[in-house]
């Protein structure tokens, strides 16, 4: 029984921040203009679905409904699987990125003003040359690093999400357990009747 609670308790947990996180994302999108982005309508529409299976998560919760219950895990393993390849995708696209942005950064940063120097001057080049590789290597550091958190922040945010569908789960199989038990107790007893 403790566990149950504990199980219940992750549930409106879950689909409390579920439902804000979709509300908050709502607010944002319609920040966005619609010419800005050609899917927007359906994100918009797939939003307000997750905050609507979120509630009857939430009402399922308090009020011990299996099939509100399991309405959520469903969802919840469904957004888990749809959010998890983008997340893949992003993860084996993240090194290619890093080179445009160093080169980026190079240009701009050789692009700075030269009037004030001699660039008649040997040690100007060496200087410029020196400052160009520092640079690079800072970049390519800082965007070793960048990467390396990307990949465990999406690595950890899909394995959470993926916790988190199973706990749900897990809870609205306690639930249909109990109702398959208070059922059963309920047919005994008609039999009983029947057999008087």
């Amino acid at each position: 029984m403790a566990k149950e609670a504990h199980l219940q308790h992750i549930t409106i947990f879950l689909s409390i921040a579920v439902l804000l996180s979709n509300a908050a994302l709502l607010v944002l999108l319609s920040t966005i203009p619609a010419d800005a982005a050609q899917f927007l309508p359906a994100f918009k529409i797939y939003t307000v679905f997750s905050g609507v299976v979120s509630s009857l998560g939430l009402i399922g919760a308090i009020h011990g409904s299996q099939s509100l219950t399991h309405i959520f895990a469903n969802h919840l393993t469904f957004d888990a699987l749809i959010s998890t390849f983008p997340r893949l995708i992003l993860i084996a696209l993240i090194p290619t990125f890093g080179a445009n942005i160093c080169d980026t950064a190079r240009d701009l940063a050789t692009r700075a003003p030269l009037e004030q120097v001699n660039m008649a001057e040997p040690e100007f080049w060496k200087k410029l040359e020196l400052a160009e590789e520092l640079q690079s290597i800072r970049c390519a550091s800082f965007l070793t690093a960048a990467q390396i958190g990307l990949v465990v922040v999406f690595s950890g945010m899909s394995v959470m999400q993926w916790w988190c569908a199973v706990r749900v789960r897990e809870y609205s199989g306690m639930l249909d357990g109990r109702v398959y038990a208070v059922e059963h107790q309920a047919c005994q007893k008609q039999r009983r009747v029947m057999k008087v």
